[in-house]
């Protein structure tokens, strides 16, 4: 069966969210330099086909277990009857299910962090698209990166401040929205690597 293939495991599982997280990058990079009016809606797709990418692919890879092991003669009997179906839920929820919830929840809370510093810098510095942009870049980098992806955007955003009121001599907010995307960048390419040297490798389920 082509599915229980190993070229079928790296088209689903392994190329198919790279291929939806890269197009839809590019496409929120385009608009955000020559069409900004559809920014907005293309996080919005973005956010909800890498939500369906990631169930998709947790389900694709539950499927595959029960498949593997229903084709095994030993793993035959980590099935019912042999085993309660119990046993086969907790082993996915471990392996391939426990960390939808973190990526998840993490975006969440990361978008409510960017919302309330847009009350409290009354929109100078971030804004709902800013909070769009949290989520779309935290569901990149996944959990646990998607701290260090967050630091990283404060950290270019602060010291893009900095450069920016040292040329006009005072202090002053600019707005962090192209630090979302260098993030996202930063996070993608080096972000496990990131997450070991912050420490943060520690919180991966």
């Amino acid at each position: 069966m082509f599915l229980a293939s190993n070229l079928a495991y790296q088209i689903i599982a392994v190329w198919m969210p790279l291929f939806v997280f890269a197009i839809f990058f590019a496409s929120a990079v385009g608009a955000y330099i020559w069409r900004q009016t559809r920014l907005n809606k293309i996080l919005k797709w973005g956010i909800g086909a890498f939500i369906f990418t990631y169930l998709a692919r947790s389900g694709y890879l539950v499927w595959l277990q029960h498949a593997t092991w229903k084709n095994d003669e030993f793993g035959k009997f980590l099935l019912p009857p042999n085993q309660p179906i119990g046993y086969f839920w907790q082993y996915v929820w471990t392996h391939f299910l426990i960390d939808l919830p973190w990526i998840f929840g993490g975006a969440l809370i990361l978008a409510g962090i960017v919302l309330v510093l847009g009350i409290v810098s009354k929109g100078r510095m971030v804004d709902g698209t800013d909070a769009l942009l949290a989520i779309f870049g935290a569901l990149i980098a996944g959990w646990p990166n998607m701290l260090a992806y967050f630091l990283i955007v404060l950290i270019l955003a602060l010291l893009g401040s900095l450069v920016y009121g040292i040329i006009k001599r005072q202090i002053i907010l600019i707005p962090i929205t192209p630090f979302f995307f260098a993030g996202a960048i930063i996070v993608f390419l080096w972000g496990t690597k990131i997450t070991e040297i912050l420490g943060l490798g520690q919180l991966i389920v």
